[in-house]
């Protein structure tokens, strides 16, 4: 087989083995969520269906995130969590994180990470395969989603209106998740449902993944570190206000955007 020919066909290959892990239908607000069924960071398994006569939030997490970091840090998603647990709402914290990403917890650790920094979601789940996160369209963490208690999804979109990774720019945004909660605690409805999400991209599981340190740089095996460097360049966009990023890459340009302290 000629050499273009064979490359055409293991390109076409590829597409067909990705578009069977995406959804034919993504979750649209005003129709029904995805039901799913996930362990938590015990082993347990935990579904949707279990919640149903409850409002439940959905929250896509990735410790690794400068902006799951900023909110995480700052007590402010603690707060957000503890906020709609007081209101007897339910909020799962989702991890979608594939586990040769180098952003990768165990689940005994990212429940560690997040138990650190005042976080209480009624749970922790675990999706390194996806098929929840993609069912959902979810693209970044924070990505987030309310559903309301006849299984029907009421709110997608971002925490608050501010695409940035400083804590300062939390208390000048207006906080979409704390506003939803209003709105449904005064038994109205949400006043903005959908909103644009940002933050990290979502490290998925492709059929063409591997464990990170197994790339080769000149026949010799990677350190994390190395893979993060050598991931960088590729990893941030200016031009997405660093929606697309993995924890190094925005760090390294969010510094240079600041500057000295």
């Amino acid at each position: 087989m000629p050499l273009m020919h064979r490359r055409t066909a293991l390109a076409a290959a590829a597409w067909l083995a990705l578009a069977a892990h995406l959804p034919a239908h993504a979750a649209r607000v005003g129709q029904p969520a995805p039901d799913f069924a996930l362990p938590d960071t015990a082993g347990k398994t935990v579904r949707l269906a279990d919640f149903r006569g409850r409002y439940v939030v959905l929250e896509w997490t990735n410790p690794g995130c400068p902006f799951v970091r900023k909110h995480y840090e700052s007590g402010h998603m603690g707060a957000t969590q503890m906020l709609a647990r007081d209101q007897g709402v339910v909020w799962l914290a989702i991890n979608s994180t594939e586990t040769a990403s180098s952003d990768y917890l165990e689940p005994a650790r990212l429940a560690d990470w997040l138990k650190q920094h005042q976080g209480t979601p009624s749970a922790v789940l675990m999706d390194p395969e996806g098929t929840t996160g993609r069912a959902y369209d979810a693209k970044v963490t924070p990505h987030m989603y309310i559903v309301d208690p006849q299984g029907q999804l009421m709110y997608a979109g971002g925490i608050d209106s501010i695409a940035s990774a400083r804590v300062a720019d939390i208390e000048r945004a207006t906080p979409y998740i704390k506003t939803a909660l209003a709105d449904i605690a005064a038994k109205r409805p949400i006043g903005q449902p959908v909103t644009k999400p940002y933050g990290c991209t979502i490290k998925y599981k492709t059929p063409l993944s591997r464990p990170a340190a197994a790339f080769p740089q000149g026949g010799q095996r990677q350190s994390p570190a190395q893979v993060r460097r050598r991931r960088s360049g590729m990893a941030c966009s200016a031009a997405t206000r660093l929606e697309c990023c993995n924890f190094y890459s925005c760090s390294r340009l969010l510094n240079k955007r600041r500057g000295p302290e």
